[in-house]
């Protein structure tokens, strides 16, 4: 967290002079981008030897809109309301039995949570165009469903895998999860002909978890996006 607020005013520390706004000016930002997601300390043990697999980023969709009102000509206020495809997912995993010529693979293991985020930002210019970025965003969670495919079969003597028994798990899981999120985004926009690229990252300070310790578990979300100015 001390880090955080250090790097947060570092950025800030170096805005310049030059920028193309004034104040008072006000536009509006339809957005929309992709998004890689995690969650921090997010094992999942499997097989009979009890394997820890650790989760891995999962890609989504983002999409929203931001409002952006200049305080002076190089400080400027935003805030916006995004739909996020956020979650985990694992590699596949599988183990087999020697002696008795069987195995056994988990595949497509992801969890989907579908987030509705308000980020409130202050963005800071070095040039035109240019800005750096920093605030608070407050997400709650709609839906989180868990999905994973099962294979279990037969080795024959040609070492050829036959799979006997397939099953896939495609289930409700928001109810494991805390419903509100809290995040510090940091981030750089640039501008260019009105067309915004906007690249974030969120640092994650609630726990994703329920059942977990209040220090393990969050989210860390890469977002990039693409949105259009519209001046109001």
């Amino acid at each position: 967290m001390r880090k955080t607020i250090c790097l947060i005013a570092m950025l800030l520390a170096t805005i310049g002079m030059k920028a193309q706004y004034q104040r008072g000016d006000l536009f509006v930002y339809p957005r929309i981008g992709f998004s890689l997601a995690n969650v921090t300390q997010n094992e999942l043990m499997v097989g009979t030897s009890v394997e820890s697999l650790k989760s891995k980023k999962k890609a989504g969709l983002t999409a929203g809109v931001e409002a952006e009102l200049f305080v002076s000509n190089v400080l400027s206020l935003s805030a916006g309301a995004f739909y996020a495809n956020q979650g985990y997912r694992y590699a596949d995993w599988g183990e087999q039995d020697v002696k008795a010529r069987t195995f056994s693979n988990l595949e497509d293991i992801h969890t989907t949570m579908h987030f509705i985020n308000i980020p409130v930002m202050l963005n800071g210019y070095l040039a035109d165009g240019l800005a750096l970025k920093a605030g608070l965003q407050a997400g709650y969670l709609i839906k989180a469903q868990s999905y994973m495919k099962e294979k279990s079969g037969i080795i024959d003597e040609a070492n050829i895998y036959t799979v006997t028994e397939s099953n896939t798990t495609d289930e409700t899981t928001t109810d494991i999860f805390n419903r509100f999120d809290l995040s510090i985004p940091i981030g750089i926009s640039y501008e260019y002909k009105r067309v915004v690229l906007d690249l974030r990252y969120n640092i994650g300070l609630s726990k994703v978890f329920k059942n977990l310790p209040s220090n393990s578990g969050h989210h860390q979300v890469l977002m990039f996006t693409m949105g259009y100015q519209i001046e109001l």
